[in-house]
């Protein structure tokens, strides 16, 4: 058996033809170069803060008392803030882990520093995922959910964890600002877990 090689690549082809040295573009130890997938970075999505301001718009229009200016004029503000949020943030999908970025200068992305509930790093390992979905549903988005593992578990039970605790794990919410049909299928490129019922109820 040949075991000299990829240091001589003269004597790899004198006595194995067939042999095919490694790119220069990939380290030698890394024969799978070729199967890594590419980074992503989610597309971002307006249709929520859209409807929310023309849902808050609309509760303004209304003829009255006025008793609708208050929640029409609250939801229009929440849907103006989801707009600012939706230019600002972005998703990025690397090699192993989900991250929440921020727009910075020309096409450079930036950190989104630590995480406002449980602190560290916005950025979780796809092995790290237990489970994933669409509240109200993946054709109608209005929240994201996924949980984790990577967090600590004492900490869990901080913020939104409190309410689902079920097979363990952190839970995380945010807007539906980016395209969530790119969202599901790179959760499901990417390996991320999903409870068993819930795929059989999405099937």
């Amino acid at each position: 058996m040949l075991s000299v090689v990829y240091g001589s690549p003269s004597m790899a082809r004198i006595f194995n033809p067939a042999v095919s040295l490694p790119s220069k573009r990939c380290k030698p130890a890394l024969h799978q170069c070729q199967f890594r997938k590419p980074p992503v970075v989610a597309e971002p999505s307006y249709n929520l803060a859209v409807g929310t301001v023309a849902l808050g718009a609309s509760l303004l229009a209304l003829p009255g008392s006025g008793l609708a200016d208050f929640p029409g004029g609250l939801i229009t503000l929440i849907g103006v803030f989801f707009a600012v949020q939706t230019s600002r943030i972005r998703f990025l999908f690397d090699e192993t882990a989900f991250e929440l970025l921020l727009n910075g200068t020309g096409e450079d992305l930036e950190s989104s520093g630590e995480n406002i509930v449980v602190g560290g790093a916005n950025r979780w390992e796809y092995s790290s995922f237990v489970n994933w979905t669409f509240f109200p549903s993946l054709e109608f988005p209005i929240l994201v959910y996924f949980k984790e593992t990577q967090t600590p578990e004492e900490q869990w039970n901080e913020g939104p964890g409190q309410l689902d605790k079920v097979g363990g794990g952190q839970v995380h919410f945010f807007p539906a600002l980016v395209n969530c049909q790119q969202l599901a299928e790179e959760f499901e490129r990417r390996g991320c877990a999903e409870f068993e019922g819930q795929q059989d109820e999405e099937q």
